[in-house]
């Protein structure tokens, strides 16, 4: 046999040999896929409910600033006192009258603290009235 023969004769022999019977493909499994819905949250209410709710301020102790929607009884209820109280202790005119951001002192929030005092050396006394 010529070389050309069998170089022809082994590329036939390798040509049978790859067409043997084709292997069966496994099949691909389907993914397992569990999808939980998030609990959906009401952002109105929670909204709300955070702008209802008091916050810590730097504000000295017994202010409260009047914000939007507040009246002088939803600002009593919060803070268990009466409107009568208020309207005195800030000597309002007309209690149906409060501004947003108008200072109110709230009595409720400085009560027990009357008993405070402060005391100087007498050298060192100052005058404590406001400047207008």
């Amino acid at each position: 046999m010529k070389r050309r023969d069998q170089v022809a004769v082994g590329l036939i022999l390798a040509a049978l040999v790859g067409c043997g019977t084709p292997v069966a493909s496994r099949p691909t499994p389907k993914p397992i896929v569990n999808l939980t819905a998030a609990p959906t949250i009401d952002l109105d209410a929670t909204r709300e409910a955070y702008k209802n709710e008091l916050q810590p301020t730097a504000q000295p102790l017994g202010l409260y600033i009047v914000r939007d929607g507040d009246t002088l009884e939803s600002i009593a209820l919060a803070f268990n006192t009466s409107v009568e109280e208020i309207s005195a202790t800030n000597k309002l005119e007309d209690i149906n009258v409060i501004s947003i951001g108008q200072a109110l002192i709230i009595p409720s929030l400085i009560s027990g603290t009357n008993n405070l005092t402060i005391t100087m050396p007498l050298n060192q006394s100052k005058d404590l009235t406001p400047t207008p």
